[in-house]
């Protein structure tokens, strides 16, 4: 359907589920079982049409998802969308939500779980599409301070700044929050299903009659300072407090534009004596401290790294999407599946050639994480052992660059005409 004009549709469907579940994201939560439910969680939908291009961005609250699950979604949908390839499906990264990707000794993916979220994706995507109705777009920038800190080194600069689009159609309005922290407030002591802070800022503009999609940043290394409920919450309220107000937003002229690269990024070698010395010295430390589920998890990394290098079955490189939405002149989103580090996430904004530039991580797929060259030095716990969660060797100490000069690439070539 050909749309001089942008048209918007929005849908959110429930994924909160109905029984407990092993939640993810730490491996020193021993409880991985869930006991409840603090706030149901969701995936949300915004679909974008204009001049014979249509655009589906896609917000669940969960932690990730891996890539099988990504190219199920856009094949289902192939022929509900020009180019399923237009569809950018983000995680909120909340480490309490049931889990939906591999992610060692951290919660076990339930097969029917991840199933009955694909089924409610689609559902959300089938929907909003056609809700589609003719929509304004405004933006605004803003920034909260003193809430979050870098956790590798509290003296690095983070990035504070939240940038946010608002849709205004007939039937919906819709604000789009782009901003950098991980959903960590409530740490492995919690075991209550949550969507963490972005909770509150749903909560804030639902009570308004608005949705609100949050998009997480370059939060790799970017944490909270303030814990539990009470700190999501004033973390999740600082936020929308800074975004209030009409006179904050300024209106701009929709202009879509979609552009994608797919890139290869190179994981380090290891041979098989090293390997074996890693498999030994696990083994050992696991008998001297036994019931340690972070010596567990190394163990069986080792193990099982140390049986593909004997089949010859060891992955050399990891394909990576980078895809790019232009918004407006002005504005514009570019994704990757990585857990970037705020310093690339300052780069890759410093060197837009758009005024406003949204960083979306965590999208259409989770690899882990991509740090500077300076950070491998002195990064280790995301540099060297955070991939063995994701049963990967580490990446070489450039992807950082690799992947902060293609989502370059994607947005200056976003900005051309």
């Amino acid at each position: 359907m050909n749309r001089d004009g942008l048209y918007v549709g929005y849908s959110r469907v429930d994924i909160t589920p109905e029984h407990p579940m092993e939640l993810v994201g730490y491996v020193s939560r021993r409880n991985k079982l869930s006991r409840g439910v603090h706030d149901r969680i969701y995936c949300r939908s915004l679909a974008l049409s204009q001049n014979g291009t249509t655009v589906i961005i896609a917000s669940c609250d969960l932690l990730g998802l891996p890539q099988e699950f990504i190219n199920r979604v856009k094949e289902r949908l192939s022929s509900f969308i020009e180019d399923p390839g237009n569809i950018m499906i983000s995680t909120t990264h909340t480490h309490s939500a049931p889990a939906t990707i591999f992610l060692r000794r951290s919660g076990n993916v339930s097969a029917d779980y991840l199933k009955f979220v694909e089924e409610k994706l689609v559902e959300s995507i089938k929907e909003a599409l056609g809700n589609l109705s003719p929509a304004a777009l405004s933006v605004t920038q803003t920034w909260v301070s003193g809430m979050c800190i870098n956790r590798v080194n509290p003296r690095l600069p983070i990035d504070n700044r939240i940038i946010s689009v608002r849709f205004r159609a007939d039937n919906v309005q819709v604000v789009l929050i782009n901003f950098q922290c991980h959903p960590t407030t409530l740490g492995p002591e919690n075991s209550y299903v949550s969507a963490d802070f972005p909770y509150y800022i749903y909560e804030y503009y639902s009570k308004k009659g608005v949705e609100a999609m949050f998009i997480n940043g370059a939060a790799g290394d970017v944490n909270p300072r303030v814990s539990g409920f009470q700190g999501a919450q004033e973390l999740g309220i600082s936020i929308v407090k800074s975004l209030d107000g009409d006179g904050n937003y300024v209106s701009i002229n929709s202009d879509i534009k979609i552009n994608r690269r797919t890139i290869e990024v190179k994981l380090k070698s290891i041979g098989v004596v090293s390997l074996l010395s890693k498999l030994v010295f696990y083994a050992m430390l696991r008998k001297i401290r036994a019931n340690n589920l972070y010596i567990d998890a190394m163990y069986d990394w080792a193990k099982e790294l140390f049986s593909r290098k004997i089949l010859g079955n060891v992955q050399s490189e990891i394909t990576v999407e980078i895809t790019g939405l232009r918004l407006s002149r002005d504005v514009a989103i570019v994704s990757c599946p990585c857990e970037l580090s705020s310093s690339l996430g300052l780069l890759i904004r410093d060197r837009s050639p758009f005024r406003y530039t949204m960083i979306a991580s965590y999208t259409n797929g989770l690899i882990g994480y991509i740090l500077s060259k300076d950070e491998f030095r002195y990064s280790k716990y995301e540099a060297e052992i955070a991939p063995r969660f994701y049963g990967l060797l580490p990446f070489e100490a450039d992807s950082g660059v690799v992947v902060a000069e293609a989502m370059l690439s994607v947005l200056n070539n976003l900005r051309n005409p």
